[in-house]
């Protein structure tokens, strides 16, 4: 009897050797609560996205959001697979759809923001509008104050604080914003980000200050909220081509409105410059005539920009990119020259804020010193006080961004080599190569390169 139960006791153990070992537990979901899938999320991520994303539809609503904005903002590369997986009309779902439609949320809070300085050569240092100062708001009350019917609704909560804005109350539409949305900074700025674009769009340009006392508060969002609500608060704009004594005194107005919300001096000059740069644009995109009416009524800051605008719309159509840097940039002049009256049928069109090519994001050795300013609204071009090679650097970038007629590379290469051109102007064309055929541009013999050009053409 003993010799069988030990028999069939060896038997038992070395069946129990077959079997599976149990899976290990999960350590995301034999979290308790709230805080502790908060602190293990990064690591769960790496180890078991999976568990994650599935139980992110089960979640407090709040948490779920928390946690998706986490993901977002840590992982943007990995937005498909995070919002892929949330039904859109969870809470999680519908913030990736608010993400998608405001893609500066998943910005990390710890993004450097740049105040301004300024540069050598004049103009912006970067694509984007800088703040007049960097350091939080001295003004935003920390306290938090009961909220009402709102709750947690962070809707009602931005309508709450907008309506309180626009009667000038900005502390108290601050606090409002601090009181009521979740303990994420990013929502907190995102409050009053929302809320600087209501004042932009129902105040307009006379009340911008107000929007960029906002934006200034919006941390890592700042230089988004600058950009986005000095569009809306823009005024409308007409076509190039028919044009009133109206549009054009609005548009005079909103740029000195710019210039003065930010103080003024050569930092308000680059707000007024980026609205005539993105105004120019958009007036001779919905052009039918390209002609130089609208030159003879602007000021002088915003002549750089309908060379551009101008230059863009002659050449859109162009097949034939043998002709010469020279010949375009008379070709150009003679459109310009052409004055037409505009004849105006009050239509006019609202703003627009499109992402466009840049080539010139950021300087490079001694670029500082060229002479900037914005192109089409986003983006950086070079200038120069003398209008004939002003032109040639408007066509150069003119025909950069040109989507169907594109020159060659050959196009930009003979004006790199031409030695009598000038040094700024064959640096541009250098740039803009670099930035769409990198090879050519490596392989350019360009034996007296100045330092800017090879800096330029170098691999």
């Amino acid at each position: 009897m003993w010799h069988d139960g030990a028999t069939m006791l060896l038997f038992l153990l070395l069946g129990c050797t077959d079997a599976p070992a149990p899976e290990p537990a999960s350590a995301w979901t034999a979290c308790p609560d709230p805080m502790c899938r908060h602190e293990i999320l990064a690591q769960s991520w790496q180890t078991e996205p999976d568990v994650v994303l599935a139980s992110l539809p089960g979640l407090d609503p709040i948490e779920q959001q928390t946690l998706v904005q986490f993901l977002l903002t840590s992982h943007p590369q990995q937005q498909p697979t995070i919002c892929g997986a949330l039904p859109a009309d969870s809470p999680g779902g519908q913030h990736c759809a608010r993400i998608k439609a405001r893609p500066h949320l998943t910005q990390s809070k710890n993004r450097q923001v740049t105040a301004f300085t300024p540069r050598p050569g004049g103009g912006p240092s970067r694509n984007i509008l800088l703040p007049p100062r960097a350091e939080p708001a001295s003004w935003l009350r920390r306290e938090k104050i009961a909220l009402g019917e709102c709750g947690k609704d962070t809707t009602c909560v931005t309508e709450k604080a907008s309506n309180t804005a626009l009667e000038g109350d900005l502390e108290t539409a601050g606090t409002i914003c601090r009181s009521g949305v979740s303990s994420l900074e990013e929502t907190y700025w995102e409050c009053l980000f929302e809320t600087a674009e209501v004042i932009a769009r129902t105040k307009r340009s006379s009340q911008w200050a107000q929007a960029v006392t906002l934006c200034v508060a919006t941390q890592s969002f700042v230089h988004g909220c600058l950009h986005h609500t000095l569009t809306l608060a823009m005024p409308d704009i007409p076509p190039a081509d028919g044009f009133s004594a109206a549009d054009i005194e609005a548009a005079r107005q909103a740029a000195a409105d710019f210039s003065a919300a930010v103080g003024g001096g050569e930092l308000g000059g680059l707000y007024a410059d980026r609205m005539w740069a993105s105004w120019t644009w958009q007036a001779y995109f919905h052009a039918d005539e390209i002609t130089g009416q609208l030159a003879a009524v602007l000021p002088e800051a915003a002549q750089p920009h309908i060379r551009l605008a101008a230059a863009y719309r002659m050449l859109e159509s162009r097949t034939d990119w043998s002709v010469s840097l020279d010949a375009l940039s008379t070709d150009l002049q003679s459109t310009l020259a052409r004055q037409t009256p505009p004849e105006s049928d009050g239509k006019t069109h609202r703003p627009t804020s499109r992402k466009r090519p840049d080539f010139w994001p950021e300087d490079q050795a001694h670029e500082d010193t060229i002479p900037a300013i914005y192109c089409t609204g986003d983006s950086r071009r070079a200038t120069d006080p003398d209008p004939s090679i002003d032109r040639m650097l408007a066509i150069l970038e003119a025909s950069g961004r040109l989507k169907n007629s594109s020159p060659p590379a050959d196009f930009f290469a003979r004006v790199i080599q031409d030695t009598a051109a000038p040094e700024v102007v064959r640096w541009t064309a250098a740039r803009i190569l670099s930035a769409q055929d990198r090879s050519a541009a490596a392989a350019l013999s360009v034996p007296d390169a100045t330092p800017l050009i090879a800096g330029r053409l170098r691999k």
